[in-house]
């Protein structure tokens, strides 16, 4: 039965309430998707900035999907399920995921593979505490400068193995999406990787000035690979 969102009476409102977790309307689906977010937020040890960010961004996924749901002819009752499968992998893991559809699907992306970033945790190593790097950068995991969480990287901080990961597979997606922009000739996975893993390192600058300088044509060298990931040698002739 719809309902509308106009309660009168008590019984009204608990079937409106009722009639939000089933998914007639879309609430219940909304809601369990911003608490499920700002739980896995604070599980780890996120601050309450980015608690009310991932929420709201979750919740707002939710509503998108949960609108699609009658255009593929499926029932409503699944967006208790999507609210809630959303809310908990996170917005990082749906922008990874929805990268690597539409990459495979429109062209245009390479993915990095195993082997690649176990390369790149070997070369990085892992500190789960922060650290300055070789030029008083702070440091932390596999070599991550940037917020975690929300959070600037400072001297104390901590974060676990699982963060680690996530953070590192998260950024693999647009270190991959520079390499593929940047080199246009063709790459075996080998020299793919080796080279995202020359980006994560470096930075997409530093490949584009190596691949390219003013008034000169790059030039990449691509040598016979002696591992899976090596045999690349980038010449920019400046």
């Amino acid at each position: 039965m719809k309902m509308h969102n106009d309660p009168h009476s008590w019984t009204e409102f608990i079937e409106l309430l009722h009639s939000w977790w089933r998914g007639e309307t879309p609430m219940g689906a909304v809601l369990l998707s911003v608490v499920m977010a700002a739980m896995r937020i604070a599980y780890g040890g996120g601050g309450w900035k980015k608690m009310l960010l991932e929420g709201a961004i979750c919740g707002a996924l939710t509503l998108t999907a949960v609108s699609a749901l009658d255009y593929f002819n499926l029932p409503q009752s699944l967006s208790i399920a999507i609210g809630g499968a959303l809310g908990f992998v996170g917005v990082e893991q749906v922008k990874v995921m929805a990268s690597r559809v539409f990459n495979s699907r429109f062209g245009g992306g390479d993915a990095i593979s195993d082997k690649g970033i176990a390369l790149i945790k070997q070369f990085e190593g892992c500190k789960l505490t922060a650290y300055q790097d070789s030029v008083g950068v702070w440091t932390i995991g596999y070599g991550w400068t940037k917020p975690v969480d929300g959070k600037p990287i400072r001297a104390g901080m901590t974060i676990k193995q699982e963060t680690a990961e996530r953070l590192l597979k998260t950024g693999m997606v647009s270190y991959e999406s520079d390499v593929s922009r940047l080199v246009k000739v063709g790459l075996t996975q080998g020299q793919f990787d080796a080279l995202v893993s020359f980006t994560y390192n470096l930075g997409a600058r530093s490949l584009r000035h190596r691949l390219s300088c003013e008034n000169s044509t790059p030039e990449i060298t691509l040598v016979q690979p002696m591992s899976s990931c090596a045999g690349i040698k980038l010449v920019g002739r400046c």
